[in-house]
């Protein structure tokens, strides 16, 4: 079996594990949860998904120029499109004021604008070639749901 395969089957017993653990502690407010965890965010989902990242950038289509990132957080997926292309405008959108503020750090060199709000409520600047989204879908909450940060 794949090294790469026997991680990411034990990151999601893992994940499995503690979600079954914590299934009855209060809900942690979006914001508060990401900007407790940054510091080791990247070095984490980069151990897992690294290589995902990078498949995930070679399946933007090439005539992709304007980009609309959902859930953007700090920009991994945006490290490795960065890295195949320079001829790209990024639109991010984020709920997390401090996950946008590393991914500004990274890459505001880039044509690159940042929106920190639940995509449900942001109006979408324009029309995009592309809409892209890595591990924004388990973290989205309601658009019903009154407490988006």
């Amino acid at each position: 079996m794949d090294i790469n395969v026997q991680n990411k089957e034990k990151y999601l017993e893992d994940l499995k594990n503690w979600l079954c653990e914590i299934e009855s502690a209060p809900l942690e407010e979006m914001g508060a949860f990401f900007r407790k965890r940054l510091p080791e965010y990247e070095a984490r989902m980069t151990k897992f998904w690294g290589e995902d990242y990078k498949q995930f950038a070679r399946a933007v289509p090439e005539s992709a120029k304007r980009i609309l990132d959902l859930g953007c957080g700090t920009g991994l997926e945006l490290d490795a499109l960065y890295n195949l292309r320079t001829d790209i405008s990024v639109i991010g959108i984020d709920l997390s004021p401090d996950m946008l503020d590393a991914l500004m750090k990274k890459h505001g060199d880039k044509d690159l604008t940042l929106l920190c709000g639940s995509y449900f409520a942001v109006p979408f600047p324009g029309a995009f070639d592309a809409v892209i989204s890595f591990c924004l879908l388990y973290t989205s909450p309601s658009p019903r749901d009154k407490r988006q940060s």
